[in-house]
């Protein structure tokens, strides 16, 4: 097969130069297929070429990543000490080690966090029993009524209030607040509580001096060198209304004579319990006797009442404690803790509670 092509040239002269050309399909055909080889040969190679980079780049890039969010997962799971193994020194590296240094504080984060949760589930089995040991009941009999109020600053505290039978016709109050906050001072506070409830009751002490000195003989003992008791123990004679009371380095009580529209401080002079023990204790303790008529009241508080302080760091103060009670002193005895620790929260404000608050008031009726 061939084509031929007819080709006309005009000369000068009038003369034309005519000539045909003849080329063959086969030829024609063989130029087209050596195009099209020459063609297709760089595209596979380049096709190839880029199979073999596309394998390179998903080994070397594509397989860490991969592996990387393999890694996520375990660690989604909950395996906190996987570690992820990708060591290029690319980003994705950077990445793994920023992956293995997250994952080892997130197993940091949740141990402290089981360690917390065991913490406070401790802690509120130490508040539960904390609570257990304070009376349950509010004292009431025809001629005298008793009331406390007790807010601890952390979740177990050192304050302690208690009153108890000594035996029919005498009752014992005690306010107390051991050095320091928290488990340490709570644990002090239920060694307190075991020693002079066993002095007092079953040994029948109707001393409030002699009951606190045969109480710091054992507790001075096993107190660890710094840490004390403050105390104020009082004795109620029920037939006469005579208050026995010693003071071993406590806050004095705030007596309201009815009769004279008067307030007395009443201190015995005494050193803390734990410190020292034998002579030393026994001389600086003393005892005084008051004797309650009609519509006479007593407070007593720890220094967490009178130390409460507002947002610049005023205290609430003994003075203003003293005023309110006496303007309280003739109210029932649950309305006078509790108005006062309603003033004590309106004072503070927002400000942190630094230290345990109690309060426990006596009044006589007739």
């Amino acid at each position: 097969f061939s084509r031929t092509f007819d080709f006309i040239k005009k000369l000068s002269g009038g003369k034309e130069l005519r000539f045909w050309l003849a080329l063959s399909m086969m030829d024609i055909q063989k130029a087209k297929n050596d195009l099209w080889v020459s063609m297709l040969i760089p595209t596979i190679i380049a096709l190839v070429i880029g199979i073999v980079a596309s394998a390179v780049f998903s080994f070397y890039i594509t397989k860490p990543v991969k592996t990387l969010i393999e890694d996520i997962a375990v660690v989604s799971k909950g395996n906190l000490d996987h570690k992820s193994d990708v060591s290029t020194n690319d980003e994705i590296g950077l990445l793994a080690n920023k992956f293995n240094e997250m994952t080892g504080l997130l197993k940091v984060a949740h141990e402290r966090e089981i360690q917390q949760t065991a913490m406070e589930h401790e802690l509120s089995i130490a508040r539960q029993i904390q609570a257990n040991l304070l009376p349950k009941e509010r004292f009431e009999s025809e001629d005298v009524k008793l009331d406390a109020l007790y807010k601890p600053s952390k979740e177990v505290g050192g304050d302690y209030y208690d009153y108890f039978s000594i035996d029919d016709d005498h009752l014992g109050i005690v306010v107390a607040d051991v050095s320091g906050k928290g488990v340490p001072a709570s644990i002090i506070m239920s060694m307190y509580r075991i020693l002079l409830r066993t002095e007092a009751i079953y040994a029948k002490n109707l001393s409030s001096r002699e009951t606190l000195i045969r109480v710091n003989e054992i507790l001075a003992k096993d107190m660890k060198k710094g840490m004390f008791v403050t105390t104020f123990y009082m004795i109620l004679n029920l037939k006469d209304k005579t208050l026995m009371l010693s003071s071993a380095g406590h806050n004095p009580i705030y007596y309201y004579k009815s009769g004279e529209k008067k307030m007395y401080n009443i201190n015995p002079a005494g050193l803390a319990l734990g410190i020292y023990s034998g002579k030393l204790f026994r001389d600086s303790l003393k005892e005084a006797t008051i004797t309650l008529e009609n519509n006479d009241s007593v407070l007593a508080y720890t220094d967490g009442v009178i130390e409460c302080t507002d947002s610049s760091y005023n205290f609430f103060g003994e003075d203003r404690l003293k005023s309110l009670f006496f303007q309280l002193a003739e109210h029932e005895p649950k309305e006078v803790v509790n108005t006062i620790f309603e003033k004590l929260c309106q004072f503070q404000g927002d400000s942190e509670q630094h230290d345990d608050i109690t309060l426990v008031s006596l009044r006589r009726n007739k």
